[in-house]
């Protein structure tokens, strides 16, 4: 029996199999609260029945899937609803966000299992299951003198199946500002891995422009994933930003930021709208003036206009993983929303 910290790996047993330290989720984390493990250390989690490793930060899964008995002993959670109440181009502080997420309070106020800096949130899935993920992408801005809103945001709905302990990335995206003239994008929505890939994302809208003419995209978020275009650029696609027009900014995509001096940023690079009236937060492009509109953000961003025209929408997507998809353009009229709910 050769000892590691005190815990044993069996390399002579009769059958001469390796064997590794068995141990519960509860009993490793207690063993190691203060002995740290060493790096490349692996042991057998006997609650998800799956070979972990430490990599200096966290126990990642070595081989096998996580079959729920250590996910489960997290917290309790089936379901949970967030809906933004506001405009603007950054994120709310924790006690705001948290404030108006449903479910259970014990581990909305832990933050080993929801952490938020500058309104986006990481949290850790609980249970290893099939989760249905519903986002909603938010409206633009409105052109407030001359009366056109700007285009409703996208849904997108994914049943995707998570691991426990794992963690992912959540933004809500935020209405764009109103303008005298022209608005700004409204924000998307997002549901990412902790390393920025896309699950489920819905888009936002274009901001609205004092004549009200599409030029040419659709100015509402759309169901597929690459952004609309306009006259003075293209939507981004593959996850990239729309094209601005002047100072007016593009949407903000999954990884690439919108362009012009006031495109929204990306969901890699924090989702902050663009500036002057403001993008909503979820990447919407800026506008104001009679600049033009923003366009709106998604995991392609939507192209910015001139005056007199709409923005266009972002675009959509939903993981090629999922069990189930369904995307609609169009869709919400307000600020964006996300549910996910535990199904299986």
């Amino acid at each position: 029996m050769a000892e590691t910290s005190k815990l044993t790996v069996n390399v002579a047993n009769p059958a001469n199999q390796l064997i590794f330290a068995r141990i519960t989720a509860a009993q490793r984390d207690a063993h190691f609260a203060n002995n740290p493990p060493e790096v490349g250390m692996i042991i057998f989690n006997d609650d998800d029945k799956v070979l972990e490793f430490w990599n200096g930060t966290e126990w990642k899964v070595a081989l096998g899937e996580r079959t729920g008995g250590g996910g489960a002993t997290r917290y309790e959670f089936q379901n949970f609803t967030y809906e933004e109440q506001n405009a603007g181009g950054n994120g709310h502080d924790a006690n705001t966000i948290i404030s108006r997420i449903s479910g259970n309070d014990g581990w909305k106020n832990n933050t080993e299992y929801l952490n938020i800096q500058s309104g986006v949130w990481t949290w850790m899935v609980p249970q290893t299951a099939n989760y249905q993920i519903e986002c909603w992408g938010a409206k633009g801005g409105r052109s407030n003198c001359y009366g056109p809103d700007g285009g409703n945001g996208a849904y997108a709905k994914g049943v995707v199946r998570l691991r426990g302990g794992d963690k992912v990335k959540i933004v809500v995206g935020k209405r764009g500002d109103g303008n005298c003239y022209d608005g700004g994008g409204g924000g998307a929505t997002y549901f990412c891995t902790e390393d920025n890939d896309g699950l489920v994302i819905a888009a936002g809208g274009g901001g609205g422009s004092a004549c009200g003419m599409n030029g040419p995209g659709p100015h509402f978020g759309q169901a597929n994933s690459s952004g609309g275009g306009t006259a003075w650029g293209s939507g981004g696609s593959g996850g990239s930003g729309g094209a601005g027009a002047g100072p007016t900014g593009g949407g903000g995509g999954l990884t690439g930021n919108g362009q012009g001096p006031w495109g929204g940023k990306s969901f890699s690079n924090g989702s902050e709208g663009g500036s002057n009236a403001r993008g909503g937060f979820g990447g919407g492009g800026g506008g104001g003036g009679t600049n033009g509109a923003g366009g709106g953000g998604g995991y392609s961003g939507g192209a910015a206009s001139r005056w007199c025209f709409y923005g266009a929408g972002g675009g959509s997507f939903v993981t090629s993983e999922a069990l189930s998809e369904q995307k609609e353009g169009n869709n919400r009229s307000s600020h964006g929303k996300i549910t996910v709910t535990k199904v299986s």
